[in-house]
């Protein structure tokens, strides 16, 4: 090769040498692109798995919160049925406390206090006792003291010899008891009766006991000699604590005294309950 065309050979060789050069820069751009390209793929799937992981985590809370979320439905009912359990044994513990309560007072009467009633009609004095409530009263006694006052020593002569005296009133003193008796409920029963025909006063101290309890009173009462009753005193002095009195005892029947026939017949007259003071 001669000089000449070694000279025409350099401009080529320049263009050659050039063209490698910017083939080797694109290739190497490219390769950097690539690089990035791949730099950013691989930072994507971390975001992804990353962004995965969180959903994972948050499925496993939320299935965590519906079964806790489930859990608590199942003890709101368990406790509602439990609720619902002890309000059922409340309401069966309370029929059984009322139906001991009802045997209890069917056996001991309760509450109940048994009642004495006086008649006066005319000359006549009786007595009743009975129960005016729905629950029988156990073992009820009553004793009776019935005493004559007359200040005329005529009448205390003619009584010890038996002269001028009617025969049930011969006697200045008498005493009188019965029972013990169950009474059973709306019951009522005479126990006695006595007419009077002398000017006297009559006393009669009675006591009634039954299980639960027990009264004691004193009816005090005259006819005077023109048949005219009186009433002195009427009162319930002694009792048992707790159970109401106010109509235990009563008298009703014919006041000669009243002026009007109304009054003379005065029905009934309940005793007053009073407890005496202690000396």
């Amino acid at each position: 090769m001669n000089l000449k065309s070694a000279k025409q050979m350099i401009p080529f060789l320049f263009i050659v040498f050039g063209s490698l050069i910017t083939v080797c820069a694109a290739y190497y751009d490219y390769q950097q692109k690539l690089n990035d390209k791949q730099d950013e793929l691989n930072k994507e799937r971390k975001r992804n798995e990353e962004y995965r992981s969180i959903i994972s985590k948050s499925n496993d809370i939320i299935s965590n919160n519906n079964h806790i979320i489930a859990t608590q439905d199942t003890v709101i009912e368990t406790t509602t049925k439990i609720i619902d359990l002890q309000n059922e044994l409340d309401r069966k513990n309370s029929m059984i406390q009322l139906l001991q309560n009802n045997t209890l007072e069917n056996v001991t009467g309760g509450k109940s206090v048994p009642f004495i009633l006086f008649v006066v009609f005319d000359k006549a004095i009786s007595m009743e006792w009975g129960n005016p409530t729905n629950l029988p009263i156990r073992n009820v006694e009553i004793n009776i003291s019935r005493n004559l006052d007359k200040g005329d020593s005529d009448y205390e002569r003619d009584s010890a010899q038996n002269i001028n005296v009617p025969l049930d009133v011969k006697a200045v003193s008498k005493y009188f008891s019965y029972g013990p008796k169950d009474l059973p409920l709306q019951f009522s029963e005479q126990l006695l009766s006595e007419t009077f025909d002398a000017n006297y006063t009559i006393n009669l101290s009675f006591t009634v006991r039954w299980l639960n309890g027990f009264y004691s009173g004193l009816l005090r009462c005259a006819f005077d000699k023109d048949d005219k009753f009186f009433i002195y005193d009427s009162t319930i002095y002694e009792y048992t604590d707790g159970f109401d009195y106010r109509h235990a005892v009563f008298i009703q029947g014919y006041n000669g005294q009243a002026k009007s026939a109304k009054a003379r017949n005065f029905g009934e007259r309940f005793f007053t309950v009073k407890r005496r003071k202690s000396k």
